[in-house]
Order: structure tokens, then sequence, then C-alpha cells
């Protein structure tokens, strides 16, 4: 009997991670393997049933997600009324822990494992979400070594798989003599804004403004984005400007790979270019009615990138709100396009150092998954 198989993402990351996942499933399992779920476009590139489309649910904000949580809830019941009647043998969640966690919790008939891939950050704020995650979940599945004791005290099996983008960094098909066949110019800097369009917008006058100020410099300008953002990018730079927005996904990690220097919004693409060994400086602004919450809260963490929280220091220059200057971040990106100053220098060990530092034994997090998926279908 063909295995089924419920997985859910909700943006674009988990997409990526979704769709990489579902190779390895059908691997293990068959190609008769029934998998299905909520999905992107690599996903259902991937061949995934689909069952919902996360360009319909991709929703970043306080107030968005108020005036959508009709819609959400509504979804929330359907869905889970729907998994119940399909009978799955496993369940996977991808990251979006606040929307997964409350799907789990509806189903109530069919009972089969169920996991979270990507832990709920509770070890920066609100911590005592794990209680909710061992009620809800069999097994969570971490991709940061220092996650899996959060979970120390409850019932939930805290497992490390490893990041997601340690694998993903060192699939890139296109070598460095292709690179700069396409890309002749000496130096190159990258340009990478964000994957949701109110990110594009809110850090739209950050970025030119810091690119102009580097505008001197004989380099290319690189902006590795998703296809859905080109045309809101085009619209930022005039006719002439020496810019190539790259949307295929080859090209794009190719550029994170072979870039001299990039400047980055926070989140997953940061360690995505430490991974890939790009110096890189990043930044962020949080809508106002964000960074009022942000403030209500407290946060036990001491920095905002990811590669910086891995290394429990600050070893790539971040700067949030109004602590970003765009003087000192251009002069910086160009300290970091001379491969001998002392801050590229600095940034390429620490690199290396959290490369070492998410590498786990199974070294790929979806061979990882479908073993432990595996042992639950075993029994």
């Amino acid at each position: 009997m063909p295995k089924k198989i419920f997985v859910s993402c909700f943006e674009p990351s988990g997409d990526a991670m979704g769709a990489y996942l579902l190779q390895a499933l059908r691997t293990e399992f068959g190609e008769d393997t029934r998998i299905v779920g909520i999905a992107g476009p690599q996903m259902r590139d991937a061949g995934i049933e689909e069952w919902g489309r996360i360009e319909d649910l991709n929703i970043m904000g306080i107030i968005p997600v108020l005036k959508a949580a009709p819609k959400l809830l509504k979804l929330i019941k359907d869905l889970a009324a729907r998994i119940d009647a399909l009978e799955p043998d496993y369940i996977i969640t991808i990251d979006a822990p606040d929307f997964h966690v409350r799907l789990v919790e509806k189903m109530q008939k069919h009972q089969c494992p169920r996991a979270q891939l990507v832990s709920p950050s509770v070890w920066a704020w609100r911590p005592k979400r794990v209680l909710r995650f061992a009620k809800a979940f069999d097994e969570m599945f971490c991709i940061f070594p220092f996650e899996a004791k959060c979970y120390a005290d409850t019932s939930l099996r805290a497992i490390y798989v490893g990041h997601p983008s340690v694998k993903m960094a060192w699939d890139d098909t296109i070598n460095e003599a292709k690179f700069r066949q396409r890309f002749p110019e000496p130096q190159n800097i990258l340009l990478l804004p964000g994957s949701r369009p109110s990110e594009l917008q809110r850090l739209r006058d950050d970025f030119l403004a810091i690119k102009k100020r580097l505008d001197h410099q004989e380099v290319a300008w690189l902006v590795p984005t998703l296809e859905q953002h080109r045309v809101q990018l085009e619209g930022w730079f005039n006719d002439g400007e020496n810019v190539h927005i790259i949307t295929d996904k080859a090209w794009r990690f190719a550029a994170m790979r072979y870039g001299n220097a990039a400047l980055c919004c926070m989140g997953t693409v940061e360690l995505e270019l430490t991974l890939r060994n790009c110096p890189h400086i990043a930044l962020y602004r949080f809508k106002p009615i964000d960074n009022l919450l942000r403030r209500l809260f407290r946060f036990s963490i001491a920095h905002g990138s990811l590669s910086n929280i891995l290394a429990g220091r600050e070893v790539i220059p971040e700067y949030l709100q109004g602590a970003i200057d765009h003087d000192l971040m251009a002069a910086q990106i160009q300290q970091l396009l001379d491969s001998k100053s002392l801050l590229h220098q600095q940034q390429a060990a620490a690199m290396q150092e959290i490369q070492g530092l998410l590498q786990c034994s199974d070294g790929d997090f979806a061979v990882a998954i479908t073993r432990h998926i595996k042992k639950a279908f075993q029994g």
C-alpha cells in the first residue's frame, strides 16, 4: 500500500525546503507515494498534489494577519477536516509555526505521527510555546544545533537535522568560469532586499541610498530575486545602470557564491550568503506597528542576523531601524570588496566557523528526516 504524506509550507523559504524534501521522500518510499499539501511553485514542480497555494497565504505583519484571520481560521478548519478524511501515514509541516500548530490541533479524528520542520524561535522569545508544540507534535526537526535543548523537559522528540541551506549551498550547478563569462566585470555587488513585496517597499530607500554611495565603483550590480518581484525591482533602477535582475534559481545561487560583496535583508538569505562565503552586511526595518510590538515583548537574543546568533557575537555587521547608517554601510561594503582588508579576512574566518557549526552527522537534512519517518513507519 503506497504511503500517504501531508506536507505544508507557508512561504518561499519553506517551499524550497519542501521541494527538496519531496524528492527525498519519493526516493525513500517510492514514486507512488501520495504527497499532498499546501505548496509553492517549487513544491508544485516537485510533484505535490496541491491542496492550497502559498501565494494566497503568505501574509506578513500584525495588521495584515489580523485582517486575514477569519479567512485563515476557516482554511485551518476545512484543511483539518480534509486531512482527517485522507488518513495520512505522516504529517510534516514546515515553518509558519503559529499557522501549523493550530492546524494540527484542529485535527480530531485521525492520529498519525506529526512533525514540525523548523522550530519556532522559542530561544528568542515566548519560550512557553514549547509546551503547546509538545502537545500538538510528536517530533520537532530543528535546523540549528542549539534548538533541541529547548524541548529537553517535554515529551516532544527534538532532533537536529542540519540546516537545509547547508546542503543547498553546495548543490550549485554553475561554475565560476560560466559565471564570469556572463558577468565579466572585475567585481560585483549583490542587492538582496527580501522575499516579500512589503519588505521590498520598506527597504527600497535604504538599498538605493547605499547603492548611490557606491556607484563610483566599476562593478556590476546583481539582484537575485524571485520572478514575481521582477517588475517591482525593475522600477528601482534607471535605464543604463549596470544592474542585472536574476530570477533563475541556479543563477541566483551562483551570484551568491561568486559575489564579491552583498547588502542583504536580515533573514534566511543572510545565512545563505555565509554558507556560500560571500562577504556581506545586513539590515532590516520593521513596520511601525510591528516595531512597537517588538519593543513590548522581551527578546532573549543580542543579534538579529542568523550568522551572528550562531556565532554568539557580531561577525556580520548588522543594522536595525534607527541604527541604519548609509555612509558607514557603504564604507564597509567598500572594505569587503578588498580581499586584503581586515574586515574581509575576519568575515571569511567567521563564515568558515559558522559552516562548521551547522554540520550534522547525516550531512543532508532531507536524508535525516526521511530516516526518522521510516522508523516511524516501522513502528
